[in-house]
Parts: structure tokens; C-alpha cells; sequence
């Protein structure tokens, strides 16, 4: 007969077997079904891989009818350049339009003659400037003043002279003694000297006087006014009654 303590021994020895045994069928079981089953990892690749393809042939669909519409734009663009332009009417192109010859009614306007204006006529007198009476008495002139005698006693020749309206005898020998530069000298009308040669320089007698058409003027020359064809005479007179 065994022992109690053998026989404790046997029973544990026994469970421990039939446990181990029941575990071993467990995992036999679970390792052939897990088997069965797709790797976690290799199942995503495959499916990024789909995933992948199937965008690129969406790509490449996409492009090919992109590029299929491209063709069929240049065709139809080809065809719209070679078109035969639509002929122009001939007619039209040798028509022109001829201007249309204006036909005036009108008679040609005559030049209507223009009654000239007239201008009005120049007015002038003769003036003239002589010391011919001195030469006689030249001897009696200051030395200095000798040289300022005309040789012919002529200062200033008979001239024909431009008036303006009231013009005076003094305006013209003014006027004229400044145009040719002959020193002047009076007051008032009264003429001291012509040319330097003046009063009291032949004599007590002597000086200037001023003539019109011949006849010598005892009125201030400020005074006189002249008219058109008047002779005016400027002279030196040494003694009364030579001019």
C-alpha cells in the first residue's frame, strides 16, 4: 500500500500533466487560427499599395483626356484658320465713288473796284540860310569866329522842307538847324546866333532876319505861322536895307 504522501505526489503529477495538456491543445489551437489571419503590417502595405495605383491610373486617365481634348481644340482650331475666307463681293471692290462735281449757280463775283483813298498831299516850304551880306565885311568879324563864314556865304541852300500843321517860321529853322548840326542860339523867337556868327559881330547894325516870300518880317518867328509853298529866307544884314 502507497503512502499517504506518495499518493499526493502522483494525484499532483497527474493534474499538473492533464493541465499542461489542456494548455498545449489551447495553444495549438490558437496558433492554427491565428495563422489563418493577415499580418497586420503586410495588410497595410498591401493596401497603401492599392491605394497608390489606383490614384495613379485615375492620374493617368485624367491626363489622357486632357490630352485628347487638347488634340481635338487644335483640330478644330486647324480647321477654323484654313477656313476659305467668304469671297468679296467684286462689284463692290471696283466701285468708287467718284466725287460729285458741285454745280454752282452762283456767277463768279467780280472784284468790285475800291475807291483808292487818298492820301493826304505833303505840304512843304522853301527854306534857305545865307550870310552873303558879311562877306563883305568879314575884316570887321572877331578873328575867332572867321572860320564859322561860309567861302560863298551860303549856310544852308534852298530846300524844299516838310511842314506839319502849325509849323511856325521858328519851328522850321530849329527843326533844320538840328538835322544838319548847326549851332543855334535864341530866346523867345529872337535868333541870337546861326552857326556862332551872331548880332553886333559886323557892326552895330548887324544881325539876323528872317523873309517870307520876299518880304522881311518884323513879328516874332514863334509867331509866323507858314503855309504850304511859302519861301522862307534866313539872312545876316550888316547895314538896313541890304536884304
Amino acid at each position: 500500500m502507497l503512502s499517504d504522501k506518495k499518493k499526493k505526489r502522483y494525484i499532483q503529477g497527474i493534474l499538473l500533466g492533464v493541465i499542461a495538456l489542456i494548455s498545449f491543445s489551447f495553444l495549438f489551437i490558437y496558433a492554427k487560427q491565428d495563422n489563418k489571419k493577415t499580418p497586420v503590417g503586410i495588410s497595410s502595405i498591401e493596401n497603401k499599395l492599392y491605394l497608390e495605383s489606383k490614384h495613379t491610373n485615375i492620374e493617368k486617365k485624367s491626363s489622357k483626356e486632357d490630352t485628347k481634348k487638347e488634340k481635338q481644340e487644335e483640330v478644330t482650331s486647324d480647321k477654323q484658320s484654313n477656313k476659305v475666307p467668304d469671297k468679296q463681293n467684286p462689284s463692290e471692290d471696283k466701285k468708287e465713288e467718284k466725287p460729285k462735281q458741285e454745280t454752282s449757280t452762283q456767277k463768279p463775283q467780280t472784284n468790285k473796284e475800291e475807291t483808292p483813298v487818298k492820301q493826304p498831299e505833303i505840304q512843304t516850304v522853301t527854306f534857305s540860310i545865307d550870310m552873303k551880306n558879311i562877306l563883305d565885311h568879314k575884316g570887321e568879324v572877331d578873328s575867332r569866329f572867321q572860320n564859322f563864314i561860309p567861302a560863298d556865304g551860303v549856310l544852308v541852300a534852298p530846300v524844299s522842307v516838310e511842314i506839319q500843321d502849325g509849323d511856325t517860321v521858328y519851328d522850321l529853322l530849329s527843326r533844320v538847324c538840328a538835322q544838319q548840326g548847326i549851332p543855334l542860339d535864341a530866346s523867345n523867337g529872337y535868333v541870337k546866333y546861326i552857326n556862332n556868327i551872331g548880332e553886333f559881330d559886323a557892326g552895330k547894325s548887324s544881325g539876323w532876319l528872317y523873309a517870307v516870300n520876299g518880304t522881311v518880317c518884323t513879328i516874332s518867328s514863334t509867331q509866323y505861322k507858314v503855309k504850304a509853298g511859302d519861301v522862307i529866307e534866313w539872312r545876316y544884314t550888316v547895314k538896313v536895307g541890304d536884304i
